[in-house]
């Protein structure tokens, strides 16, 4: 005697299994392969048939009931872990509103009068001089940072900006358009390249200078 079950996808279309579902034992279900029909699931082994000598009739009809069985639990309990694992996720993400992520020791927040804003930088940028600021002729604040290019076949592209406060750390020309502009600058490798900038108003009296990688660095290995 061999048994099937036919299960159906979510579009109605029926899939039978190859194989009938079998037996090691009369009163025990072989689990070798887990089969997917879908959303429904079938324990298989391949390897025997139920018509073989030794199994009754009655085994036999007890062996399709213990697969019937076995499958709704299956299906069941499957169904239930994705609720569950559903819900949990929901549950882990608490209700708004968040506080902002703060870095106190980070080097801007320290005042750092240079800041490399991508990590990548560091093996890229060097800053081996500090950082020139003084006034021109109308009082404004100038700085002048010089950029080296610590590799040595590769142009590293980036750009810059220079962020002004006063006296009490309040940034300055924080207005759209007023911002100081992001300057972009090739470095050739081993080059250093010196970069400048001056405050709108005599008010500034610290800074810092911001240096960001573009997206494409350029390359002047011809061998790479």
């Amino acid at each position: 005697m061999e048994f099937q079950v036919v299960f159906f996808h979510a579009d109605g279309d029926s899939q039978e299994p190859d194989c009938p579902l079998l037996a090691t034992s009369p009163f025990q279900i072989g689990i070798a392969d887990l089969t997917v029909f879908g959303s429904f699931w079938m324990f298989v082994d391949p390897t025997e048939s139920l018509d073989r000598k030794g199994v009754t009739p009655m085994n036999q009809a007890k062996i399709i009931a213990t697969c019937i069985i076995v499958t709704a639990l299956g299906g069941a309990v499957l169904l239930t872990g994705c609720r569950s694992t559903e819900t949990k996720h929901e549950a882990d993400v608490p209700e708004g509103g968040y506080l902002a992520v703060a870095k106190p020791n980070s080097p801007e927040a320290a005042g750092a009068k240079v800041v490399l804003l991508n990590y990548e930088l560091v093996k890229r940028i060097a800053v081996d001089k500090p950082v020139t600021a003084r006034r021109d002729q109308t009082g404004r604040l100038s700085v002048q940072a010089g950029l080296r290019n610590r590799t040595n076949h590769e142009t590293v592209q980036v750009q810059v900006q220079t962020v002004f406060f006063d006296d009490s750390g309040r940034a300055l020309y924080t207005d759209i358009g007023s911002e100081a502009a992001w300057q972009t600058l090739a470095i050739a490798p081993n080059q250093t390249v010196y970069y400048s900038q001056t405050a709108l108003t005599p008010e500034a009296t610290q800074y810092t200078v911001r240096v960001r990688l573009t997206k494409q660095p350029l390359s002047t290995d011809v061998n790479r």
